[in-house]
């Protein structure tokens, strides 16, 4: 094999760099793909004007929550809601629950005439998915005309999937940045992948949504730009894991064959990728500064630049979820299953999901 490099060291050295500009070139419009997604992001974020504040006390405030299986946190819920409003009927509606949700509730109903339980049969979606969404019952109508079923099931992000409806359907879509949602995190790292994974392979089963994005009037420029880059989010991280391996065994072949060639290349190109790496950081960690003195002006400087390097840390699990993803699609395998709640014992046959 190295005879044949030495015999060939022309073309061998023109291919390899050719190769190493590409990926590099890939590299730096990814970079720039980023960093043009973060601008919008942040221009957003700075220029937001909040809402005028309202008067709770005019309305009659009734709250729905959705659940199926939730006995491990569905109490601590109730109780949360009626301390944070306490004139609010809360309305619980459990689809066709396997555990004790519905005692719970009615225990809880028997203390306070405010908390109604509403009992149904198991749909596979009890609401239209994810937090703090709100959706008006006439735009699921419409979504749902002919069918029945306003949720869709192509995609393993029904949520999303739903919204992307609604917007092509002309439908608007805001953001109310002066909300909170409280939710429960993850502590468990096998089941943060699976739900991460979830999300990823969501992702690309919604790529055939390009043309209708692209085609419809309802959506901006901005917009579209802000669909794409979700959507190719998790396929740019595959790529950029199987070429990664390719450059690194290009520099490595390079390096044994032909060091002069290879440490002139590196010395003409090395500062420039390591610039595409910086620039590919920067943001993340700026983010951190930016959301300390946005949301949190009373912890340190030096918090928030931790926090903007724990992000940029935490982006590399993209590249294993992404994979993880694109493997259960070749393989075929769509099924979704609840994540399991911390509180949850880990139970053979239980009917939330666990970490497959």
């Amino acid at each position: 094999m190295h005879n044949f490099f030495v015999a060939h060291e022309v073309a061998v050295l023109g291919a390899a760099q050719l190769v190493s500009l590409a990926l590099l070139a890939y590299m730096m419009v990814d970079f720039g793909r980023f960093l043009l997604y973060w601008a919008g992001s942040a221009h957003a974020f700075r220029h937001n004007r909040p809402a005028e504040p309202g008067d709770p006390d005019v309305f009659q405030w009734h709250l729905v929550v959705p659940c199926r299986d939730e006995d491990a946190v569905i109490t601590a819920t109730l109780d949360g809601l009626r301390a944070s409003t306490p004139r609010a009927h809360l309305w619980v509606v459990d689809d066709d629950s396997d555990d004790r949700t519905r005692e719970l509730v009615l225990e809880a109903a028997a203390r306070d005439p405010r908390i109604h339980l509403v009992q149904r049969r198991r749909t596979g979606s009890v609401g239209l998915g994810g937090n703090g969404q709100f959706v008006r019952l006439t735009a699921l109508d419409e979504l749902g005309r002919g069918t029945g079923a306003p949720w869709p099931e192509r995609a393993l992000l029904e949520d999303y999937e739903s919204g992307l409806e609604l917007r092509l359907a002309g439908y608007r879509l805001t953001h109310v940045h002066e909300t909170r949602v409280s939710q429960e995190g993850l502590v468990s790292v096998r089941r943060f992948l699976t739900q991460r994974t979830r999300w990823a392979q969501g992702n690309m089963q919604r790529l055939r949504y390009n043309p209708r994005v692209l085609r419809s009037p309802h959506y901006t420029l901005a917009g579209k730009a802000e669909v794409l880059y979700t959507f190719l989010q998790p396929v740019v991280c595959v790529l950029l894991v199987l070429l990664t391996p390719v450059s690194l065994g290009i520099s490595l072949a390079t390096r044994i064959c032909y060091p002069q060639d290879a440490a002139v290349f590196e010395q003409r190109f090395g500062l420039l990728m390591l610039i595409a790496f910086v620039i590919a950081a920067l943001p993340l960690v700026r983010w951190g500064a930016v959301y300390r003195t946005s949301v949190r002006p009373e912890r340190s400087r030096r918090t928030g630049l931790l926090w903007g390097l724990l992000l940029w840390l935490y982006t590399y699990h993209l590249f294993v979820v992404a994979v993880r993803a694109a493997v259960r699609l070749l393989l075929g395998r769509n099924g979704w299953a609840k994540t399991r709640r911390n509180a949850e014992l880990t139970a053979v046959g239980a009917p939330t999901a666990l970490e497959a």
